[in-house]
């Protein structure tokens, strides 16, 4: 279980990227957040975002500038294959276009969107250009009003089995859809979009990405219930 939980570790199969600011080895007060799943995937800490502690350690984003890239690598071109995104974010605010986690230009989004500013309802939207902004993936997304409030901690995932993406937050399924889109070679930035902007305001913890694995519900539940005592 690489340490992580003794009595409810994550699941590990297929993990390329595990960035977690409460294990020692993977942030130490520096701008480098180190990949612990055994590869390179190293983040960088830029434009000033820092280690918070406000009852969960984790990086605080100040919406305007701060982010953290992880470096362009074939680990994230999923192909049409099965692939997993699993996060903890916490929003001090909302407002417009928030971008949490960003595969650049032909890969795939998670972000909050302003309905008055944008397609479909308010809310948390998985899109990439083959899901689209009128798919299941995206209205609803990630659910109703509740799903974006400020000030507490949600885990996000999506997870793609057999071209079909589930959408989960906090252990339970909200939606989901067909998704083909094929993930080439790829950078990832959490904290804003590829582009540099349309950044975030709020704290990222803990992020988890599978590659050639797509979490069945069980396997979610179980990632969500190893670290849920830290954020809930």
């Amino acid at each position: 279980n690489m340490g992580y939980n003794t009595f409810s570790p994550i699941v590990t199969n297929g993990l390329i990227l595990y960035l977690d600011v409460s294990n020692y080895k993977s942030f130490f007060f520096s701008d480098n957040w180190v990949d612990i799943s055994g590869n390179l995937n190293n983040g960088m800490i830029s434009n000033g975002a820092t280690f918070s502690f406000d009852g969960v350690e984790s990086i605080l984003f100040d919406g305007i500038n701060d982010y953290v890239s992880v470096s362009s690598s074939d680990d994230f071109a999923y192909g049409t294959g099965d692939f997993t995104w699993d996060f903890w974010l916490n929003s001090t605010t909302l407002s417009g276009n928030d971008y949490f986690f960003d595969h650049n230009v032909n890969g795939g989004t998670i972000a909050f969107q302003d309905g008055s500013v944008g397609t479909g309802p308010t809310g948390i939207r998985y899109y990439n250009n083959t899901t689209g902004l009128g798919s299941d993936l995206f209205i609803p997304g990630f659910g109703g009003i509740d799903s974006y409030l400020t000030g507490v901690w949600m885990n996000l995932v999506a997870s793609r089995i057999s071209g079909i993406t589930y959408l989960y937050r906090d252990g339970y399924l909200v939606s989901s859809g067909v998704d083909t889109h094929n993930y080439g070679t790829q950078p990832l930035n959490i904290g804003q979009a590829g582009n540099n902007t349309l950044n975030w305001n709020g704290r990222i913890s803990n992020v988890k990405i599978y590659k050639g694995f797509g979490l069945t519900s069980d396997q979610v539940l179980k990632n969500y219930n190893a670290l849920k005592n830290r954020f809930v």
